[in-house]
């Protein structure tokens, strides 16, 4: 029988793994385990699975980043019930369910709670089975201290117990751990103690971050640098998820893939560093939907107000026959007090680069409907 050292087959057999805390453990460590590139060919060590499309590898680590208020924990919640569930998330592909532990240190029992008997009634409709057997919830104690506790420590001995567990969805990093942040040699060091609990247990961590403070009109992105703990928890992770709310529409959040390690389609192809948005609690749900690439993504980090006069500009438009003409915008642009030069050097072509018109034809425009759909609660068609 070939040896496959990604096998799950002696999990019940785990010891307490030494997570190196102190130095004499470290000394216990010989050289590495060195064989021929020919042989190992022959030990049938496969690829690390897909967990979710473009999001999570079995034994990886991903990084779920934004500033507070943005929903990132109902967003973790929301990717451990579709992991569970083999649900598709925001269609992103899962294959196969797995068995998910949600560990939370930020909220109350009760408010983790609740808020996961909202967003868990699609998923009981959709796969109850797999719903009753395979999402497993951390429960806070009474009298924890998270300043004193070793929470890898904690973590180490949960999955020596629960061996079942695939997948933990972990929130946050920064309240789990007494490592200062801002300390990049001890985040590489508790980095490291997670990564080899991750592959004693075979088990992959969705990791819930914060973002550093950013002056978002003058970014106008969201880039890895943007993460606390900088570049030595960014390159730890495998993948990287980054969030931030539309300063257009807050039911609209940003979400970018900033980092993908492993891609698992026969092309390349995946949408790392894709301008991408979803919908947030549009069915009272808690729930993120309708993932869609966004047009003029620097514009949603900026105040509205700056892009008042284009957006009213395209009202007026909308009540035009569609699709309208040239003549039909200086129209509409005499009204706004702007020259017939400027509507169409400048803001015709503005507005369709943005996404919020489109090019039908010589002369010919029309308003995309769809994409302004998300510029402000009153939609187009009221």
């Amino acid at each position: 029988m070939k040896n496959n050292k990604n096998s799950k087959i002696n999990k019940s057999d785990k010891k307490p793994i030494d997570l190196g805390v102190s130095s004499k453990s470290l000394s216990k460590k010989g050289g590495y385990r060195v064989i021929k590139l020919i042989d190992a060919f022959e030990l049938d060590i496969q690829k690390p699975k897909m967990i979710i499309e473009d999001i999570l590898n079995e034994r990886g680590n991903t990084l779920l980043s934004a500033e507070d208020n943005v929903g990132k924990s109902l967003m973790a919640n929301q990717i451990g019930l579709c992991i569970a569930t083999g649900t598709s998330f925001l269609g992103y592909h899962v294959p196969t369910p797995r068995k998910v532990l949600l560990i939370q240190h930020e909220m109350e029992n009760g408010e983790q709670i609740d808020r996961l008997k909202k967003q868990s009634t699609l998923y009981k409709q959709l796969k109850s089975d797999l719903f009753g057997k395979n999402v497993m919830l951390h429960l806070i104690e009474d009298g924890e201290n998270l300043a004193i506790t070793d929470q890898l420590e904690v973590l180490n001995n949960t999955l020596l117990v629960h061996k079942e567990i695939e997948v933990v969805v972990f929130d946050n990093i920064g309240q789990s751990t007494n490592v200062e942040m801002t300390k990049p040699d001890a985040i590489r060091n508790e980095l490291k103690r997670l990564k080899a609990l991750c592959r004693y247990h075979s088990v992959a961590f969705l990791l819930v971050a914060h973002h550093v403070k950013v002056d978002w009109s003058k970014e106008m992105d969201l880039t890895k640098r943007q993460i606390q703990g900088g570049k030595p928890i960014t390159d730890w992770a495998d993948n990287v998820i980054q969030l931030h709310t539309s300063s257009m529409n807050p039911n609209l959040v940003l979400f970018k893939i900033s980092k993908i390690r492993s891609i698992h389609n026969d092309d390349g192809e995946s949408s790392k560093l894709l301008n991408q948005a979803v919908w947030f609690n549009r069915e009272n749900n808690l729930l993120f939907s309708n993932r869609f690439t966004v047009s003029n993504w620097e514009g949603h980090f900026t105040a509205v107000e700056k892009h008042e006069r284009e957006l009213d500009f395209v009202k007026e438009l909308n009540e035009y026959p569609q699709p309208f003409e040239t003549n039909d915008a200086l129209n509409v642009g005499e009204k706004f007090d702007v020259s017939p030069s400027t509507v169409k050097g400048y803001w015709l072509p503005k507005l369709v680069k943005w996404g919020w018109l489109k090019k039908e034809g010589h002369g010919k425009y029309s308003v995309n409907r769809e994409t302004l759909d998300f510029l402000t609660s009153e939609t187009l068609n009221s």
